[in-house]
């Protein structure tokens, strides 16, 4: 008899046992669910504010690239009258000023900034977290380095200030002013007209640095194009794994 309530005692023991360790495996099993679901939720957030911030910063980029291309068609217009020495025309002075614009892109990456901070390895898509990378730390990194800024020797406004200083006068004669607005007011400054366009003409080292600003304008658009390529196939890539993380 003591021996049966000894196999008996045995066998609830193992039960006993068994239950627990259910139980444990259980509970890592919630545990680990839980966790998952947060990692999941955190990951979904940061798509969402890269993908915001991308937005923002293809908008930028690409308002400057137009910029650029306007400046450019400017700078071709200008070296191309002063090369076939056509004769003076109005238009020549709204194309001085063209040719002095400059810009500076700031990306805005608050989302990405966010992921350095938590972790890279919080983005389960091994293609998508290397898109983004290589996007925020190479091509929006090159984008950056072509502002006047960032890159002094890239300033085209101070390389072609010295020009519109020799060849540019204000015009006394004309009393119609140019008005500048700001912050919803707006303050007039004369107008400006060229000093002499016989000396315009035969301005050889303003052509030449006419020619080179060409060059220095299509690198900074071709950086911008490349730029927005790049960003819009992240932001596909990102939709489709968000569609993926929230079915």
């Amino acid at each position: 008899m003591e021996k049966n309530k000894t196999g008996k005692y045995f066998k609830y023991a193992i039960g006993e046992i068994l239950l627990v360790v259910i139980g444990i495996l259980i509970a890592l099993q919630i545990n680990n669910w839980n966790e998952n679901s947060k990692r999941k939720s955190k990951e979904i957030k940061i798509y969402y504010e890269i993908l915001s911030d991308l937005e923002l910063t293809k908008e930028e980029i690409n308002k400057d690239m137009q910029n650029h291309i306007t400046f450019l068609h400017s700078n071709k217009a200008l070296l191309n009258h002063l090369i076939e020495k056509k004769p003076y025309s109005d238009s020549l002075t709204s194309h001085m000023f063209n040719v002095t614009g400059d810009l500076q892109v700031y990306p805005k990456t608050s989302g990405f900034d966010a992921l350095n901070s938590i972790g890279l390895d919080l983005l389960s898509n091994d293609n998508v977290r290397i898109e983004i990378t290589n996007l925020h730390q190479l091509y929006l990194k090159r984008v950056v380095n072509q502002g006047w800024r960032e890159t002094p020797t890239n300033d085209i406004g101070k390389r072609m200030e010295p020009f519109l200083k020799r060849n540019l006068t204000i015009d006394t004669q004309q009393k119609k002013e140019r008005f500048i607005y700001y912050n919803n007011d707006s303050i007039g400054i004369k107008n400006t007209k060229i000093r002499d366009y016989e000396t315009l003409l035969n301005d050889i080292d303003f052509q030449r640095t006419l020619n080179y600003t060409i060059m220095s304008r299509a690198r900074k658009i071709n950086v911008h194009g490349l730029s927005l390529k790049r960003i819009e196939h992240a932001m596909e890539s990102i939709k489709k794994e968000l569609n993926h993380l929230e079915e």
